[in-house]
């Protein structure tokens, strides 16, 4: 038990702070990541791997061909940091 907690936690905190250096999260998006990441791999570790593959598919595709993007969308936002709303 200690130790899926403390493996969490850990994995948590990894992807956690390498989103906020990669400015895919913001700090309260990270905060909130965080815990989703945390109780969701804890909880049941299935649902957590889910989780972080639903993070980094969904970061993947946000900066995927940016440059065509900027072209079609007015408000065009390099990186695209989420938040707390938005996790």
């Amino acid at each position: 038990m200690i130790t899926e907690i403390l493996i969490s936690a850990t994995i948590t905190t990894v992807v956690a702070v390498r989103a906020i250096k990669k400015k895919s999260l913001d700090l309260s998006g990270a905060i909130t990541a965080w815990l989703v990441g945390f109780v969701t791999l804890a909880a049941a570790w299935p649902f957590g791997v889910c989780i972080l593959v639903f993070f980094f598919v969904g970061t993947k595709a946000t900066t995927y061909k940016q440059e065509e993007k900027r072209k079609f969308e007015a408000e065009f936002k390099e990186g695209m940091e989420r938040t707390t709303f938005s996790v």
